[in-house]
Formats: structure tokens, C-alpha cells, sequence
């Protein structure tokens, strides 16, 4: 299943793509007096209503695919956690030690950019560079999870870009300066 959300007149929606168009989620609930999924977070509880959604014949509420103006994949993000270094070659290539455990560092929901945003530079640094990465985004709230069970916490997968502004980011060992500009996390 594939979700996203688009912009409306009157704020983002929720939306499922279908091979028949996007399906507006909360004009399919409000039509059939459902609750509305609004722009929280969409949890692994909520993947079996929007399935049945999926499988609706409720065409009434379909856009065609390239109506639809695309934000990010995630609307409001409890917490951006990011994994640095995480691959061989690029740490080699940065000239950095292959680390023996995660390096982690974390984006505010600010750093959210939408499909199609430009993305404000060189006010503050200029050494940009990017990264496109594998977003994992998790269904539900979970801690201390075991390896075994870590799969089942996943509501699904997004491309993600890792913008980062070197000179900020080197200025410290903390890398949140160079990595937590405004739009330096798109997703979609």
C-alpha cells in the first residue's frame, strides 16, 4: 500500500495511490462517518482501515495521480533520528573512522521539506552536501526493542535525502548544527 499526502486548498490530506487515482482518505470517512486520519502520525493500528479504504470502490473520492500536488511522506514527525556513517565506503571516503557503534544525531520536524520545496541555502554556511538515504518510519511508539521483533514495529519505507552544511557541522563534535537547517530532510 502505498500512502501519501497532497496539499489541498484547505491544508495536506492523507491519501492511498491506488492503480485507479489517490483516494482522499478523510473525504472517504467524513462521507462514511468515520473518523478522520488528519495529518497525526499514521500508526500500525490504522494499516487495516486504510487497506479496507485501499479496496473501496469509492471513486467518488479518487483524484487522477497527476493532480495531486505531493508533500512529505510524514507530516508530523514524533522524532527524526538519523544513523551517521552508516556506510563503508562513505565514511572511508570522508575520511573518518569506520565507527564500531552508531553514530546518532537528530533532525527537528523544521528540517521537514515537501516534494517540489525549494530548499534556502547559503544564508548561514557554504559547504553543502547531501545524502540520499533509506527513511524507515515506525509505526508505533516502542523502546527497548529486541532484533527479533524490530520488523514488526515498521510502518514502511521512504526515500530520504540527509542534507548537511559541513562547515556548521565540523564546528563541533555535535553534528546538529550542519544537519537541522530548515528543509534539510526531504522526504517522499
Amino acid at each position: 500500500m502505498h500512502l501519501l499526502y497532497f496539499k489541498t486548498p484547505t491544508g495536506n490530506r492523507l491519501g492511498i495511490q491506488t492503480p485507479t487515482g489517490i483516494i482522499d482518505v478523510d473525504a472517504y470517512c467524513r462521507a462514511n462517518n468515520a473518523p478522520e486520519f488528519g495529518l497525526d502520525p499514521v500508526t500500525n493500528d490504522d494499516l487495516a482501515e486504510l487497506q479496507r479504504i485501499a479496496q473501496s470502490e469509492g471513486y467518488a473520492f479518487r483524484f487522477p495521480t497527476d493532480s495531486v500536488d505531493r508533500t512529505s511522506c510524514v507530516q508530523r514527525p514524533h522524532k527524526i533520528i538519523c544513523i551517521g556513517l552508516n556506510y563503508r565506503k562513505h565514511a572511508v571516503e570522508s575520511g573518518m573512522a569506520v565507527p564500531t557503534i552508531p553514530v546518532v544525531f537528530t533532525k527537528y520536524d523544521n528540517t521537514l521539506c515537501h516534494y517540489g520545496e525549494e530548499i534556502p541555502l547559503g544564508a548561514v554556511g557554504e559547504q553543502f552536501d547531501y545524502e540520499v538515504e533509506l527513511g524507515v518510519v515506525i509505526g508505533e511508539r516502542c523502546k527497548n526493542v529486541s532484533k527479533e521483533e524490530a520488523l514488526s514495529k515498521v510502518l514502511g519505507y521512504c526515500v530520504a535525502n540527509d542534507l548537511s552544511c559541513r562547515d556548521l557541522q565540523f564546528r563541533s563534535s555535535q553534528w546538529l548544527m550542519g544537519k537541522s537547517l530548515d528543509k534539510f530532510s526531504p522526504l517522499g
